[in-house]
């Protein structure tokens, strides 16, 4: 039986051409994708190999069989998917032709996905302060603060507050980061595919310890 290796993603799951890199630099070190998750994504431990990863965009999540066997056909096998991301790989060797060859064409794929992350925005932030409203007014209203913070019902209160923040931060950075890159196939410039990864996971290491270490 292979072994399973847990490996934490890099920072922020939009980021499609780090992840495409990601994935070719640790199927080179023999780390193979087999399964992706929110915070890590599973590998099962093999012979290193020269493979390409493209992740592919559909609008309702879950590719049909039929896709797959198109994409099969030019070279590329289906390996997992995360949302409405669907991840593909291609021997080096085969040499299969990329699965999108015009940016601009490309761009339109990400046409749903950059309205759903802009409404998914607008969505958490009006949310978040309208708990930070209601949050700050019980604060006022309060006459015993001291007693609260003693009691831990205050503290628990900035828990709330700061994973509140953190998930609208997210959200933001995922409208912005779909818009850019949607503004950016649009003036027929392509995906890098080996665009560096390091230091996305370096902060995604960070920041996951940081909000974790507040929730506990």
């Amino acid at each position: 039986m292979s072994k399973i290796i847990r490996k934490l993603r890099p920072r922020d799951y939009w980021r499609i051409g780090e992840h495409e890199s990601w994935f070719t630099d640790l199927a080179a070190e023999g780390l193979h994708l087999t399964e992706m998750g929110l915070i890590f994504a599973k590998f099962t431990k093999g012979e290193p190999k020269k493979t390409r990863y493209r992740i592919e965009i559909v609008k309702n999540k879950e590719i049909t069989a039929e896709q797959k066997g198109l994409y099969v056909e030019s070279g590329w096998d289906y390996v997992t998917r995360y949302g409405n991301f669907n991840v593909f790989s291609s021997p080096a060797e085969l040499k299969a032709p990329e699965i999108h060859t015009d940016p601009v064409e490309q761009s339109y794929t990400l046409q749903e996905l950059d309205k759903k992350f802009k409404t998914n925005a607008i969505i958490s932030v009006v949310g978040t302060l309208i708990s930070l409203a209601l949050v700050s007014s019980i604060w006022f209203i309060d006459a015993t603060p001291v007693l609260d913070l003693v009691e831990g019902y205050i503290i628990s209160q900035i828990v709330l507050i700061i994973a509140l923040l953190y998930g609208s931060y997210e959200t933001l950075q995922a409208a912005k980061s779909i818009r850019i890159l949607r503004n950016t196939l649009l003036e027929g410039k392509p995906i890098n595919h080996h665009a560096p990864w390091q230091k996305g996971r370096g902060i995604s290491l960070i920041i996951t310890v940081m909000f974790f270490g507040f929730l506990f």
